[in-house]
């Protein structure tokens, strides 16, 4: 017993440790943000200390803890160190309007077989393209930026790419996460157009403080600044601040997502030469924040209210279950229904964690487990589970970790796909 008792208040100790040390690393990434690169330094050592104190006999996950924030550590010192010594000044007000052989191939795409994609992309742009260049500005980006998402997701906000990558800005987890958009049983604010967009306006700015032109931002925004920086290095000459120095070193997608979304520049600032001026974007998304303190589904509120179920999804798309997170939460509402929502809010029944564990089941990864394995003996796919785990089929599972079994709906029926891109569809 006495055994026990130090073990458990050793995990207590390791499990501080790691807290104290994320939010130290949090506190780097604003300092970063916000040009300190020195404080940011200090506060990362000092988050590192911490994380050596977590000593061999801490649990395995404990361990496994101090691995990871250990290696985001070493990660966040490398890019201060490196943008330190590569970046430019931020002297550049907007991205240069380019036309070469490059980029004039892929109008050609855009216009003939890609024009469907581009038409559908752009109507869908009405909906978010004013608060996504209304948060450029206020960080002094470029307007244009607001266009990426068009070659990256179509305007989807579901859109999922086989990388993993899920939302408007087709973030992958682990950069998320370095960006602190929550993911958990109830929501994934990847799905989120406003949380993400939020999010990447951030990671432009780190991009562009170690690259300095535009164009490299926007490959490394595309593959990671971990392979351009690589590249860059490999140069048997001085980079010399320009992207096609490196267009034919870099991989082949992130060669064509530069002169795509320069492209798109074009096209959009000459939709009749173009052939889109008929165009009609949708309305900007308008909607009203009501502060629920209880656990409800978007159902029970639709019934109650008769705010239709759809909108409310819509307006809501983090929510992964249609369900709120057991806390309080800012729902969005169609405009002018908060009050209609507030009036019966106490009316309608609560909802539970238990509704979504109806729904499906669990698994806790054991040896010699594998996605294959698993789904043939849960009676589902390979894809359903990386679809509803947000994990890559090709990802090692680890021991211990718990897996979404997917509900009925999932099972061996294929599901309707939108087609987005080459590597892209829509759930």
């Amino acid at each position: 017993m006495e055994q026990e008792y130090k073990l458990q208040d050793e995990d207590d100790q390791s499990l501080d440790a790691a807290e104290r040390a994320l939010d130290l690393c949090r506190n780097a990434q604003k300092m970063w943000e916000n040009g300190d690169a020195d404080d940011a330094i200090a506060t990362l050592d000092a988050a590192y200390r911490f994380i050596l104190s977590i000593g061999d006999s801490a649990s395995l996950k404990g361990l496994q803890q101090k691995d990871e924030i250990r290696f985001m550590i070493c990660k966040r010192l490398h890019e201060i160190y490196v943008s330190k010594h590569t970046a430019l000044p931020m002297s550049q007000s907007a991205i240069p309007t380019l036309l070469n052989k490059h980029v004039e191939a892929e109008i050609k795409r855009f216009t003939t077989y890609e024009k469907r994609y581009f038409a559908d992309s752009l109507r869908r742009s009405g909906k978010y393209i004013a608060f996504i260049r209304k948060e450029l500005e206020k960080e002094g980006l470029p307007g244009e930026l607001a266009w990426l998402p068009l070659i990256e997701s179509g305007f989807n906000l579901k859109a999922l790419s086989t990388e993993n990558a899920l939302g408007l800005w087709q973030f992958v987890p682990v950069t998320a996460n370095r960006f602190s958009l929550e993911k958990n049983l109830y929501v994934d604010e990847r799905l989120d157009p406003f949380k993400s967009t939020v999010a990447a306006v951030r990671y432009f700015k780190i991009l562009h403080r170690t690259f300095g032109d535009w164009e490299t931002v926007l490959a490394a925004y595309n593959c990671g600044e971990g392979r351009v920086l690589r590249t860059i290095k490999g140069q048997r000459h001085k980079y010399l601040d320009n992207f096609w120095d490196l267009y034919n070193r870099l991989p082949r997608e992130t060669a064509r997502f530069v002169p795509r979304f320069l492209a798109t520049i074009q096209i959009v600032n000459n939709l009749e030469k173009y052939g889109f001026d008929q165009i009609q974007p949708e309305r900007p998304v308008t909607f009203d924040v009501v502060k629920i303190n209880k656990q409800l589904s978007l159902k029970s509120i639709a019934k109650t209210t008769g705010i239709p179920f759809s909108s409310l999804a819509e307006l809501n798309t983090e929510l992964k279950h249609a369900i709120l997170p057991d806390r309080p939460y800012e729902l969005r509402v169609p405009k002018g229904t908060s009050e209609k929502l507030l009036s019966v809010i106490d009316t309608i029944p609560e909802s539970s964690r238990l509704a979504i564990y109806r729904s499906v089941r669990h698994h806790k990864v054991k040896s010699g487990d594998s996605l294959y394995k698993i789904a043939r003996d849960n009676g589902t796919t390979v894809r359903a589970l990386s679809e509803v785990n947000n994990i890559n089929q090709r990802d090692l599972l680890q021991i211990g970790n718990i897996l979404i079994i997917p509900a009925d709906r999932y099972k061996r029926k294929k599901k309707k796909q939108i087609k987005i891109s080459s590597k892209q569809s829509v759930m």
